[in-house]
């Protein structure tokens, strides 16, 4: 018996793994011309299974119920709005956000909780995010070489170089959480950090730097200025308000900034990645001066100006005139009532992931939510980000954030009452 249950664990573990891994690659392989095909069939079957192995194993859900009732209404008007412009499509799309928020949101944390008992689950995230994108980013290196398209940007095996840029962009948002831990353990916690992890992960997240720079990805590098002030500003904040920061670390934190700050001077001023930055990023901003929104502007104000309840349907924006931006692309197929209630929803994510970076003190890369939500919600921004992989991360850390938060409460609780 005892066997039997050990097979059946390992079994839904297996079954996890291959629902986590499937799940961010569709959204990903959706950006390559060979696979975008596959999106449809690994986001179907991954969250299918994740159903599935939920009702398998009997596994118990604890339910946010704010966000529930939040993204039922959302769904609801969704139906509506497919009804009032008689779309199938648009049906089939507002199921699939549902059952990406039962599966994300409602069945990840139980799940992982059950099949990888006594490891954190936001560290399963992650090291499942780094299991299926590093080797699309690596492999195509590594044999295809370093080829620059026409204009002089990198797209690696991506259908455009942006694409690229957001992949890896995403990529970074762990690594900064990553390093966020070991800093806040070191000038917070008075615990040093290992010198070798701190090294790699700083290695690696220049070398994706780079790769972002070669993209020439505006959006991508505006969102990785935002996270690494973000990043900052937590440690900051976050040690004053619990007032653990030691002053002598603090100080010899500050000087290490000051010296890595002054490499990052002489690399851009005396090396060629200067001039790559300048000829890759900021040329194409002054290239763009006039129109920085690269006449997004005029689709979003033709949206806006145009929007009603229900919107429009499908074809609203077609193969030559698309949105580029998430809530722009809700505005017009859904309308007005569907896109309040997924803004809403956002807002309440936010709220959570605040408090559980705030709160949440032991737990190990408890400021991934918060940043998987702004790089969510700036790449939404420019582009269109439903049913990508940040997406799909921001949701499922949402969800374990929710669950470890309602585990603290509890624990709180009891301590008090015993």
């Amino acid at each position: 018996m005892a066997r039997m249950v050990g097979d059946g664990e390992v079994s839904g573990k297996r079954i996890l793994e291959y629902a986590l891994i499937s799940l961010l690659l569709s959204g990903t392989l959706f950006y390559t011309d060979r696979f975008g095909w596959t999106q449809p069939l690994l986001m179907g079957s991954s969250l299918l299974l994740m159903v599935v192995l939920g009702v398998v194993i009997n596994v118990k859900v604890r339910l946010n119920t704010n966000a529930w009732h939040i993204f039922m209404l959302l769904s609801f008007f969704s139906i509506v709005s497919s009804g009032v412009n008689s779309e199938v499509d648009l049906l089939l799309r507002a199921g699939t956000l549902f059952l990406s928020f039962i599966g994300c949101v409602v069945l990840v944390p139980p799940l992982m909780l059950r099949c990888f008992s006594g490891k954190a689950p936001m560290e399963i995230l992650v090291h499942y995010l780094f299991l299926s994108h590093y080797p699309l980013v690596v492999l195509p290196l590594l044999t295809g070489g370093f080829v620059l398209t026409s204009w002089g940007a990198y797209q690696g095996m991506f259908y455009n170089p942006n694409a690229l840029g957001l992949v890896i962009i995403t990529i970074l948002a762990a690594h900064f959480a990553e390093v966020i831990d070991v800093i806040e353990n070191w000038v917070l916690e008075h615990r040093g950090p290992s010198r070798l992890f701190l090294f790699t992960r700083i290695i690696g997240m220049t070398c994706l730097l780079f790769l972002i720079i070669m993209s020439r990805s505006r959006t991508a590098i505006i969102t990785f200025g935002v996270l690494f002030i973000v990043s900052l500003f937590v440690i900051v904040s976050h040690g004053f308000d619990k007032g653990k920061i030691n002053v002598r670390r603090f100080s010899k934190g500050f000087r290490i900034a000051t010296f890595s700050l002054l490499i990052i001077l002489l690399l851009y001023f005396l090396t060629p990645l200067g001039a790559l930055f300048e000829r890759n990023i900021i040329s194409k901003f002054l290239y763009r001066s006039s129109d920085i929104l690269d006449g997004r502007g005029d689709v979003w104000r033709y949206t806006i100006e145009h929007a009603t309840l229900f919107g429009h349907g499908r074809g609203f924006f077609d193969q030559t005139i698309t949105a580029h931006n998430t809530y722009i692309s809700l505005l017009g197929q859904y309308g007005i009532i569907p896109t309040c209630f997924f803004i809403i929803f956002q807002f309440h994510i936010f709220r959570s992931m605040l408090k559980f970076s705030r709160k949440a003190n032991r737990r190990k890369l408890r400021h991934f939510p918060l940043l998987m939500f702004m790089v969510f919600n700036l790449l939404s921004m420019t582009e269109g980000m439903l049913y990508k992989a940040s997406m799909y991360l921001e949701f499922m850390s949402f969800g374990i954030a929710s669950y470890e938060l309602y585990v603290y409460k509890r624990t709180t609780e009891l301590e008090r009452s015993g």
